[in-house]
């Protein structure tokens, strides 16, 4: 990381104060020092956040450049391991096909859930019947 943990306590000493000397007038002392110590904690971390990524943007800059004259069949030497990332796909031919067989073996059976059935609607009689059953009590 660029510099140490002193920044994050700086800016979260002066958010702290900044913090208090704002609220002390308006609050508690025991409100006002809560909510210090929320800033405190917040612009802590904001600033650890805000130092990676500095940092990651100063380590993209600096990354070595591609060596032109490489070619991408060629074993990597020791000092470049993990420096390289290889895009190309693999023919089709050389990928071995022992689990695509024994899927076709098993054979493909389609998914099929039950049709859903709909109700019967009830006689309108019956609903009339109800109806007034329950109305005359």
């Amino acid at each position: 990381m660029v510099g140490n943990l002193r920044w994050n306590f700086i800016v979260g000493a002066a958010s702290f104060i900044f913090t208090f000397f704002l609220s002390f007038s308006d609050n508690v002392w025991q409100t006002t020092l809560l909510r210090s110590f929320y800033s405190f904690v917040i612009l802590f971390i904001l600033t650890f956040i805000f130092r990676f990524i500095i940092n990651l943007v100063s380590a993209m800059g600096a990354a070595p450049a591609v060596d032109p004259t490489e070619q991408p069949g060629e074993p990597l030497d020791e000092n470049k391991v993990g420096q390289h990332l290889d895009l190309s796909t693999p023919d089709e031919a050389a990928i071995p096909t022992t689990d695509s067989t024994a899927r076709e073996e098993d054979g493909f059976a389609p998914l099929a859930p039950p049709k859903l059935v709909t109700r019967k609607q009830p006689d309108t009689e019956q609903s009339v019947r109800a109806l007034r059953q329950m109305s005359e009590e």
